[in-house]
């Protein structure tokens, strides 16, 4: 092995002198010269298809761009397409959650589909029947998914552009605060009398007021009666806050009632004098209403609930404190309160500002519905106008108790009232009663004795211009017969002229007549033979 591993050796190191003696030689040999090259030169069909090239690819790219951006819209729409009725996503909810996982299943009926299907201009209309549906929405957007691309003002109003509901209640918290301010500070100038201020004030505050005490303590105030800490425009500014506030609060407070033991939401117009100084200051101060909304607002979006905004002490002895699992935040709640939230914020108008710019966000309304989507939206909305029908029903109770008093039993069990505002002025009330009877009887028979005098002036009218025209035709039949008068006096003296020519004429005429018969006489006298 180690003997043929030699002589290949051998054999290597020949072939490798021979190949070296080839390429000796063929170094040796005379080089050719080398052919010129032919030169470069571009026809007019290289320089138009270079440019139909050029062209080609600008096109393509174009189209490339175009697809790409309809694409993009493309996406955008169905995104929120499914967003308009889910609405954006709740931070936690990048897994399924119990909200995403049960809403309202799609119930479309064969007849709705084929008259959909039948509108469309593309399609020609078909006899055949279609199936109906009835099954959920299996599309589900989360955080993650919400592309920058998808975050345009266009879908928000034209303001901020938020990814998940907590973003926009951040969002619509500071907001709604500053707006209220600015609002606040902007309606005082629209007054300049003092005396229009404080009629502004007692228009929109006692309406708010917490008892007859209360109003008879706003009314002090308003009169100068008793003194307030605050100047007429610092009062009318904070008047208009407490309104705003009392119409965002009072709801949220009866659809889920904060702390039982405080009524600072109700009593927002209350005021407490002292006796000593005769000064008042309102019970409930605004600062303390606006940390009550920011609350709400923190509420809707955290994990767990806040009793200082839902029940109070009564929530977390029902549960048994707060570290317990019925005191999370589940995401049904959250979307829920979110969504009441907003649509309470929306509805909030300016006091006193008619026409349609009287709200106090505006396109608050049209933002929340594009943010819950619109299955949160409308059942916001009906909770909103159930809340408004029990507000009535606490005012009408407030009014009915405050007239005949409240019903409570005692410890014993006894029924007892409170004995209300007819019961202590119930002589006063009759008097006022009977003093309003009279009033309304005297109110009527002036009324009846206006009737009356007026249809007296109407016929005295009527007789005046009665009289005014017979005498103005009497005056014109006297200058009628006047004249008459006068021509016939004209008359009767060329009668009389007429009269004295002919009795002149009768004589001359019987003295003629004299004469012819004298002088017949004579004539026949002479006649005779």
């Amino acid at each position: 092995m180690a003997r043929r591993r030699d002589d290949d050796d051998e054999l290597d190191r020949d072939d490798e002198e021979a190949i070296d003696e080839i390429e000796d030689v063929e170094s040796e040999e005379p080089e050719e010269p080398e052919a010129p090259r032919p030169k470069a030169k571009n026809t007019v069909l290289t320089i138009l298809l270079a440019l139909f090239n050029l062209l080609a690819a600008g096109t393509f790219g174009y189209l490339l761009f175009m697809d790409y951006q309809v694409r993009r819209e493309w996406e955008n729409r169905c995104v929120w397409n499914v967003l308009q009725g889910s609405g954006l996503p709740l931070a936690a909810e990048e897994d399924p959650s119990l909200a995403s996982e049960s809403r309202p299943v799609m119930k479309l009926s064969g007849e709705q589909i084929k008259q959909v299907f039948d509108s469309r201009k593309e399609t020609k209309k078909t006899s055949e029947p279609f199936l109906a549906v009835n099954e959920p929405l299996p599309i589900r957007i989360t955080p993650t998914m919400m592309k920058s691309d998808w975050l345009r003002k266009e879908h928000f109003e034209g303001d901020t552009p938020v990814a998940t509901l907590e973003e926009e209640v951040d969002r619509q918290k500071s907001a709604t605060e500053n707006r209220i301010r600015d609002v606040a500070k902007e309606f005082v100038t629209k007054y300049k009398d003092d005396n229009a201020k404080k009629a502004v004030i007692r228009e929109i505050l006692l309406p708010m007021a917490w008892s007859v005490e209360n109003i008879r303590n706003l009314d002090d105030v308003l009169t100068g009666k008793i003194k307030i800490n605050l100047t007429t425009d610092a009062l009318l500014e904070e008047t208009i806050q407490r309104r705003i506030l009392a119409d965002i609060l009072v709801p949220l407070n009866l659809f889920r009632p904060a702390a039982l033991e405080n009524f600072s939401v109700e009593k927002v117009a209350a005021v407490t004098v002292d006796a000593q100084t005769r000064s008042a200051k309102f019970a409930a101060n605004v600062d303390d209403l606006y940390a009550q909304l920011g609350k709400r607002f923190e509420q809707s979006k955290a994990a767990t609930f806040n009793a200082d905004v839902h029940y109070g002490k009564l929530w977390l002895d029902a549960i048994g404190g707060e570290g317990t699992d019925a005191n999370k935040l589940h995401s049904v709640e959250k979307r829920q309160q979110i969504s009441f939230l907003l649509f309470t914020v929306s509805q909030a108008r300016i006091p006193k500002t008619a026409g349609p710019d009287n709200y106090v966000v505006p396109n608050a309304m049209r933002r929340a519905e594009k943010v819950v989507g619109l299955n949160e939206f409308s059942m916001a909305a009906l909770n909103y106008a159930d809340m408004l029908r029990d507000l009535r029903n606490v005012v009408e109770t407030a009014i009915q108790e405050d007239r005949d008093g409240a019903i409570a039993k005692n410890k014993a069990g006894e029924v007892l009232t409170t004995g209300g505002y007819v019961w202590r002025y119930l002589n006063l009330v009759e008097n006022a009663k009977k003093i309003d009877f009279d009033v309304d009887f005297a109110r009527k028979r002036y009324a009846e004795l206006a009737a009356q005098s007026a249809q007296l002036d109407v016929e005295v009218k009527d007789r005046a211009a009665h009289y005014t025209s017979l005498q103005n035709d009497l005056v014109a039949r006297k200058e009628a017969t006047k004249k008459v008068l006068e021509q016939l006096q004209k008359r009767q003296q060329e009668i009389f002229q007429a009269q004295i020519v002919l009795s002149g004429a009768s004589e001359e005429n019987a003295r003629l007549e004299s004469m012819i018969r004298d002088l017949e006489i004579a004539a026949a006298r002479g006649a005779r033979p």
